[in-house]
Parts: structure tokens; sequence; C-alpha cells
């Protein structure tokens, strides 16, 4: 069903609802909207008075007390039902590097991350669990092969071993792409964390 075919009073109503109805989750706000947009266009056909409409604005209520009242019906069920904050912002940044300052920065985003009302039970184990330490667990395995390098050594009958860099193809294409895995999960989990925080 089309907006358009509102009558304009019934169009101005569902643009309020739509501001106040952002502190909703995704689900729930589309329902509503879409539940309240369904019942405007049955109660005011086409044709309806401006009175009529504003009847049937006045049985709905204010569009305010309609959220408020769907906050509170959702957050007693376990749903998150506040805005995301700097703590939320603070728990991704410190689940991507926090591992970097020997693991506690990440422990501290894994507190925020279950702490915040923002996320569902769901959106907290993936961030617990993709990855664990974040950024730091790719880039210490980057670290290693970097600074490991293979020697070749030759023993000299009557002389000391002599050890040259061995020369080779560097690392293999499986392990390059499971290494861009590694990097690319845990940066995935915190745009998808963030994006759901909103």
């Amino acid at each position: 069903m089309n907006a358009p075919t509102l009558h304009p009073l019934a169009s101005d109503y569902m643009r309020r609802l739509r501001d106040a109805a952002r502190a909703l989750p995704r689900a729930e706000r589309c329902e509503l909207l879409a539940e309240i947009e369904a019942h405007l266009q049955e109660a005011t056909g086409v044709g309806a008075s401006d009175v009529e409409v504003l009847d049937a604005l006045d049985r709905l209520g204010d569009p305010e007390e309609i959220v408020n009242a769907q906050l509170a019906d959702i957050g007693s069920a376990g749903v998150r039902s506040t805005r995301a904050g700097v703590r939320e912002l603070v728990a991704i940044v410190l689940l991507l590097v926090g591992g970097f300052l020997a693991g506690i920065g990440w422990i501290v985003g894994l507190v925020l991350l279950w702490g915040s009302p923002v996320w569902r039970t769901r959106e907290k184990w993936l961030g617990t669990l993709v990855i664990p330490g974040g950024l730091a667990v790719p880039g210490a395995i980057v670290l290693i092969l970097a600074t490991a390098t293979a020697h070749i050594c030759h023993a000299m009958p009557g002389g000391p071993a002599q050890c040259t860099p061995a020369s080779g193809p560097g690392l293999d294409p499986v392990a390059i792409i499971l290494l861009a895995l590694l990097m690319l999960a845990p940066l995935a989990t915190g745009v998808y964390l963030a994006r759901q925080a909103r």
C-alpha cells in the first residue's frame, strides 16, 4: 500500500509516526508502520472528509505515545530499546583493536558489549565469538610470518655452516586467503554491530 493514497492529514500523521519510531528496532518499526498505515487506508478511504480523518487519528492516539507503548512492550521482552551512544562506539573499537593492549582492551570491549542494552543477545554472541582478540590475532600472525625468514644452511667440510636466506614464492595462496579472512571477519562484525546499534 502506498502512502500517497492517504489523506494529507493521515500522511502527516504517518510522517510523525516514522520520526518517533526511529527509536524502535527495525523489524518492530516496519511492522508498526505497516499496521498503522493499513488501518488508516481502511479507516480513511477515498473521499473521506477532514473530520472523519481527524476522528480516526484521534482514536489512534499520539504517535509518540504509540511508540512509547511499543518500546515498553519490547523492552520487557529483552529487546533493545535505547539508542547507541559513546559506550557502544568504544565497545566496537575495543573489540577490534583492544587485543593489541595485552588483550585487556578486548576484554573491556566485551564487558561493554554485554552490558549494553542496544544489542540483542545474538549480536552480542557474534561480537564475542568472531575472532576473539579482534585484529590482534591476525596482526600477530602477520608479524610472525614477516619476521620468520627461512634460511638454507650449507656445512662446509672442516668449516662452519653458512646460512643464506631462502628465496621462494613466499606465502602459500591459501594462507594469504585465510589471513585475509581473519582480518576481514572482525572488521565485518564491527560494521554489523555499528549498523545494528543505529
